[in-house]
């Protein structure tokens, strides 16, 4: 989990905390919402306030278009964390393709400068001294 991410859970918290105090108000933010359509261009923090707030109204007052809403907010974040994850795998990606292309110029480059080198001729080793001095009978 990332600063940005953390940060976000902690605000979620935070009015969380106010939407326990000031349920009311809160539902019917959530309610002005989705009537004006804006519900689709909050923040993810606000999301959650609002899945926040519909999750603990009361049983007695739950209605279909609560459990539909909250459906909608879930699908909403989900696609938002699918989004980044996309982003983040192609950025990935490219990183993966950068690394394996260098990894390849390398070898191109080694095997050129091998090949445009003189061939090296490896010749035994001169034999030890003391056979060099023996007398020849």
């Amino acid at each position: 989990m990332d600063y940005s991410e953390t940060a976000e859970a902690e605000s979620t918290q935070h009015a969380g905390r106010r939407l326990v105090s000031n349920f009311d108000d809160a539902f019917t933010e959530t309610d002005n919402a989705f009537h004006s359509g804006a519900i689709q261009r909050l923040s993810s923090a606000t999301l959650r306030v609002h899945l926040l707030t519909l999750a603990n109204q009361p049983a007695r007052e739950l209605q279909q278009r609560d459990v539909i809403r909250s459906m909608l907010i879930a699908e909403l974040l989900l696609q938002r964390q699918m989004e980044r994850i996309v982003r983040r795998v192609s950025r990935d990606r490219w990183i993966a393709a950068a690394v394996a292309l260098a990894a390849l110029l390398t070898s191109l480059l080694a095997i050129l400068f091998v090949a445009t080198r003189e061939p090296l001729i490896i010749q035994a080793p001169p034999p030890p001294l003391e056979q060099q001095q023996q007398p020849r009978q």
